[in-house]
């Protein structure tokens, strides 16, 4: 929505007041409705702590990681009711720190992501069921024993 906004204001030559109010449009919920995200990461942290495998997903530093981004996303939440300051649309807490944690979580989540994505290749590439591999080693490692007793006993 907010890049219509912004269209709108550069569509026809508009006069000023017109064309900063419709700039302002764009600029308050592109800033401001960081409430999705807000959830979205704090959903993200807690299931990433409540994963009790063996191996799991995701480290669990990265659902703290997860569930702190969500608080500094906060400030931006609330940027409707400041016209400036820190905590203004512009301002260093609410802009500055909501694009840095942002950034950091994308970057962090990326890396994870694709190293999550590797492990799984590499699980099915070798017949591992996914999200226990001590489990499964156990286990290959016991079938592995009890060929080679089958074996010792066929050649008796």
């Amino acid at each position: 929505m907010p890049a219509y906004f912004w269209l709108a204001a550069s569509y026809r030559g508009r006069s000023p007041e017109i064309q900063q109010t419709l700039n302002d449009l764009g600029w308050l919920p592109f800033d401001g409705f960081v409430w999705t995200i807000i959830w979205q990461n704090a959903v993200i942290g807690i299931v990433v702590l409540l994963d009790k495998r063996t191996a799991p997903i995701f480290p669990r530093w990265y659902g703290y990681l997860s569930i702190w981004c969500a608080f500094l996303y906060l400030p931006a939440g609330f940027n409707v009711f400041f016209k400036d300051g820190p905590l203004a649309w512009n301002g260093a807490v609410s802009w500055w720190v909501l694009l840095t944690a942002i950034f950091g979580w994308l970057m962090t989540t990326t890396y994870l992501l694709l190293q999550a994505t590797k492990r799984q290749e590499l699980e099915a590439a070798s017949g591992m069921t996914p999200g226990d591999p001590v489990g499964d080693l156990e286990r290959r490692l016991a079938e592995l024993e009890k060929r080679l007793e089958n074996a010792q006993v066929a050649r008796v």
